[in-house]
């Protein structure tokens, strides 16, 4: 729990913060909006730059070929900058004013997110103009694994991520294997601090949703829950093939799979050759954040069976509201999911573990309210805002006092 000594402490000084990230919207609550939102809570001046490109990763279909114009917003508690976008390829938006964008504000420290992106390097490269601390976020811990975009990534990460890396004051990864990803790279190991992302465990809570249940279950049955990309990384088609096994033993269990993606077709196709249409509900319109917690309320287990995932911040959002949740056992899962106490960790690409403990949480339901308990617990001891942002709060106060 945070006391008022602890939230107090966030105000120890004023810090004129400049955020930047390839992408921004609100509508999904995604990190940086949570870190600037709670920033800002308490005292701190904080403006995001940002594209005016949507973020591919939410809009998968988005074609914007117009450079466009700058803009500026007041949202909630601090300010965002849209800048002209020249080009946006492999999801690097190239913003040509970004750097006289940060010569021109009054900041004290400039943050910036993931090492490869163009921003990055811009935001860097104007902190040392200004003679301003930098501080990098990382949540990479692989390389693509497409050869072309591989050999592209390595060449610049030698060139430019090493410059960037070097000249930071400090390195946050969101988690250890992002951080073991930075040493490999040759990163001091001193250096880097693992933060994770944070929620807000005031907003995400357990809350009365029964009639958005009875839009995603066809059936009467148990409803599992996922909320994903329809991407690659992300194992759907794992899950989907688990849930046809499960359902031999557990007629008329039901899943709802949230999210949009370029796998959208071939997974429907799956669901169809399976033989599993009534059974699988897909939600492929978009779900402002406020609206989740009802989704994930009107839910029984929360599933992520991703092959990769940098953090996993939907297994904190379906925790806090007192889901028991299925992971893989890769990067930020590990992290997140405390096995046996708040849900399970399986293999990734494991069908038969999948199958396993959805089967033991359906057949054992008090367990498994036990474990989504003990998950808003974990959550708010150790991933909520307040307690996240203290942790930069440190590192932003060294850094512009040294």
């Amino acid at each position: 729990m945070n006391t008022s000594a602890d939230l107090e402490s966030l105000r120890v000084c004023n810090v004129k913060i400049t955020v930047v990230a390839p992408y921004f919207t609100a509508l999904y609550g995604q990190n940086e909006y949570g870190l600037c939102r709670t920033l800002a809570a308490h005292g701190h001046e904080v403006t995001l730059i940002t594209s005016n490109r949507r973020m591919k990763k939410f809009y998968f279909d988005s074609r914007q070929w117009r450079i466009g114009r700058k803009r500026r917003a007041r949202l909630e508690n601090f300010d965002v900058v849209y800048l002209p976008t020249l080009l946006d390829a492999m999801e690097q938006p190239l913003m040509p004013t970004m750097l006289a964008e940060i010569l021109g504000k009054d900041c004290e420290i400039v943050h910036g997110h993931e090492d490869f992106q163009s921003s990055t390097f811009l935001s860097y490269a104007a902190s040392r103009l200004r003679r301003r601390p930098f501080v990098l976020s990382e949540e990479r811990y692989y390389f693509p694994s497409a050869l072309g975009a591989r050999l592209l990534y390595k060449s610049y990460a030698r060139l430019f991520c090493k410059l960037v890396q070097t000249g930071a004051y400090a390195i946050t990864a969101h988690s250890n294997a992002a951080k073991r990803f930075l040493v490999a790279q040759g990163v001091p190991p001193e250096k880097v601090t693992v933060i994770p992302v944070g929620i807000d465990t005031g907003k995400f809570k357990k809350v009365d949703g029964p009639g958005l249940r009875n839009s995603f279950a066809t059936e009467p049955g148990p409803l599992l829950l996922t909320v994903a990309r329809l991407h690659p990384n992300k194992g759907l088609e794992y899950l989907i093939r688990a849930l046809r096994k499960a359902r031999a033993e557990i007629p008329g269990i039901n899943l709802a799979i949230v999210g949009r993606g370029p796998l959208e077709k071939k997974l429907r196709d799956l669901t169809i050759s399976l033989g599993l249409k009534e059974a699988i509900h897909f939600v492929s319109t978009g779900i402002p954040n406020e609206k989740m917690p009802a989704v994930y309320s009107a839910s029984d287990i929360f599933v992520l069976p991703s092959v990769k995932e940098p953090f996993g911040r939907v297994l904190l959002e379906a925790m806090s509201c007192e889901l028991p949740v299925i992971a893989a056992r890769v990067a930020g899962p590990l992290e997140i999911v405390a096995d046996g106490q708040t849900g399970f960790l399986v293999e990734p690409r494991s069908e038969e573990e999948l199958v396993e403990k959805i089967t033991w949480m359906v057949q054992h339901r008090i367990h498994a309210k036990d474990m989504g308990r003990n998950g808003r617990e974990r959550v708010k001891r150790y991933f909520d805002w307040n307690i996240v942002v203290k942790e930069y709060l440190k590192i932003y106060e060294s850094a512009i006092r040294r």
